[in-house]
């Protein structure tokens, strides 16, 4: 009585997670540099950039990442 099944599989951090996904990445990785796999010219948003603006912006391109940039340019 009083016991609440937390379901079959055990819970998984978000450590273990980010670590697992890391080890996929250097799998492909076969000697690449990043200049191979970067985005050369990455889309990028002004710390002063709406939040609406930067979701549309993600929807629309499919990027999964937006670097947000102050007015010096700098991340």
């Amino acid at each position: 009585a009083g016991r609440t099944e937390t379901g079959f599989f055990p819970q998984v951090d978000s450590t273990w997670k980010a670590f697992n996904e890391l080890q996929k990445l250097l799998n492909k990785t076969n000697g690449k540099i990043v200049a191979e796999v970067m985005t050369p010219s990455p889309l990028i948003v002004r710390e002063t950039t709406n939040l609406e603006d930067a979701a549309r912006l993600l929807l629309e391109t499919k990027y999964r990442r937006l670097p947000v940039v102050d007015n010096s340019g700098k991340l």
